[in-house]
This record gives structure tokens, sequence and C-alpha cells, in this order.
């Protein structure tokens, strides 16, 4: 159980009995959950705390602490990858991209692109592809974090 508390000027979360009934003792109240509601704190419980919340003339001001980021995979599947670019409308771009590669570099990229177990985020051919397209870093790394959804 998650409790929040407030002494009328800070507002600081407890998850047990024992902290809560200290802090009751030191003159602060819990708060309603129509108050929590109110200040948009729901869902929040655990981030709670003096760093972003502040009551000014009676009211709860929370500023919800900013969305985790996904870590970016160091590599997705093949058919992550395909589905992602598909979902951005570039599968088409990129595989015509790779089949009109010529030479060595070229047998070699449509090798990697049909038999390769794995799409890795610093693969050579991804950054040449990245580039040729004109995407930038936080793009595929987007469209990575996409493709492991998948």
């Amino acid at each position: 159980m998650i409790y929040i508390l407030t002494n009328g000027s800070r507002v600081i979360n407890v998850d047990n009995d024992v902290a809560r009934l200290k802090l009751l003792d030191r003159g602060y109240w819990t708060l309603t959950d129509k108050e929590i509601a109110d200040a948009g704190m729901l869902g929040f419980e655990r981030f709670v705390g003096p760093q972003n919340t502040k009551i000014e003339n009676g009211v709860i001001h929370f500023t919800p602490p900013p969305p985790k980021k996904m870590p970016i995979p160091k590599s997705i599947s093949p058919r992550q990858a395909r589905l992602a670019l598909l979902g951005a409308g570039l599968l088409d771009t990129v595989e015509q991209a790779i089949a009109a590669m010529a030479g060595p570099e070229g047998q070699a990229a449509k090798i990697m692109w049909e038999y390769a177990t794995e799409v890795r985020r610093n693969d050579p051919l991804l950054v040449q592809l990245t580039g040729a397209l004109g995407m930038t870093d936080a793009r595929l790394d987007e469209m990575f974090v996409q493709g492991s959804k998948l």
C-alpha cells in the first residue's frame, strides 16, 4: 500500500504503516483519493515527493516524472526490422536501395538482407542505408525500439 501524506507544504509518499504513523505523529495527514486524483497523481504514487509536488494556496501541484525511455535494442530480428520498415512506409525503398547496389558490396548487402539472423543497430550496411535514406540516428533508434515490440 502506498500512502500520500502532506504537512500543508510538502507532499511525500510512504509504503508502510510504520513510516506513515511516524509522519502522522509529526503533523502530516493522509491525502484523500479525491485530492490525489485532482492533482493528477494517480498511477504516480511511487514518484510523489518534494521534488515534483508542492502546495500553493491549498492547491496541490504535481509534475509527473518524465516517461521512462525504453533502451535501444542492440539488435532485432529480420522479421521485426521488416515490419518496422513496413510500418514506416520504408520497406520498398530499402529493398530497392539494396537491389540497386552493385559489385561485391552489393552482393554482400543482398546476402545480408536476405539471410541475416539478426539486424544489428551498428551494422555498417544499416548505417550506410540510414544515411542514403536521409534518416537520422534518432529515427533509426525509434524504429529499433518499435521493431523490438513487434
